[in-house]
């Protein structure tokens, strides 16, 4: 038998417009910090960085 979790974090899902929107904000007041950097600001996987900089 598998116990599960008591306890599971659901994550928060942002618009992706507000996503695209605030990324380009850090871009513009942090443009030398890197994509970890701006991953954990947004609270998303350092990936989805890279597949938000193509949409804007």
């Amino acid at each position: 038998m598998v116990k599960k979790p008591a306890h599971k974090e659901k994550r928060v899902n942002q618009s992706l417009q507000k996503l695209i929107q605030r990324l380009r904000e850090l871009l513009h007041e942090h443009p030398h910090a890197k994509q970890a950097e701006y991953a954990q600001w947004l609270g998303v996987a350092q990936g989805r960085i890279s597949q938000l900089k193509k949409l804007l």
